[in-house]
């Protein structure tokens, strides 16, 4: 069965538009990668102490966002993470953490190079289901990305600002990545039985 049917099925079936809008972004092999856009927040506590230095990061001019996606190719999935910021070009060893509303971590730690994706930089890591099951099902609060080389970190999370039009509120934001890795998780599961 051809992929972009599957793909066009689950958009057709989705009941609301943060689902349809889910359904358009996830990643299938082959196709075009794009992301859900998280933003650097300047108004949080850590990067106002450190704001001379993550100015450039903090800027929505200069792009200050971090994208994230999930995909799945040949039974393996895979969590994708786009920097637009150049203080954090996703470099082995760089640190990623995603902070729940419920106080829960997932910590990811890049152990390949990073790849140029236009003019962001994009790096992934491989995790089990588990780790995508708790990605559908938490809202998250907001991620700290932490440089190896340089030991900046920044916060993170879903703002809405000029520069993002893919949702009008951070609970929107939040239920299109759970929306989004839910779909994924929904097209794994029919691409078994195929």
């Amino acid at each position: 069965m051809d992929k972009r049917l599957v793909k066009a099925g689950i958009v057709n079936e989705s009941h609301t538009q943060v689902e349809r809008l889910a359904a358009k972004i996830l990643s299938l092999p082959g196709g075009s990668s794009t992301f859900i856009k998280t933003f650097a927040l300047p108004t949080h506590p850590q990067n106002i102490k450190f704001a001379n230095k993550l100015k450039n990061a903090l800027s929505f001019s200069n792009g200050g966002h971090l994208g994230i996606s999930v995909s799945v190719y040949a039974g393996f999935n895979s969590i994708d993470f786009y920097s637009a910021m150049k203080e954090f070009p996703l470099q082995k060893g760089d640190e990623i953490i995603l902070e729940f509303e419920d106080d829960e971590r997932l910590q990811f730690v890049f152990s390949a190079i990073n790849k140029t994706a236009g003019y962001m930089k994009r790096n992934n890591c491989l995790v089990p289901d588990a780790v995508l099951q708790h990605l559908a099902t938490k809202r998250l609060k907001h991620w700290i990305v932490k440089n190896a080389k340089t030991n900046l970190e920044i916060v993170g999370g879903f703002d809405t600002n000029d520069h993002n039009k893919q949702y009008g509120s951070k609970k929107a934001g939040q239920q299109l990545l759970m929306s989004a890795v839910s779909e994924v998780l929904l097209l794994k599961d029919h691409l078994k039985y195929l």
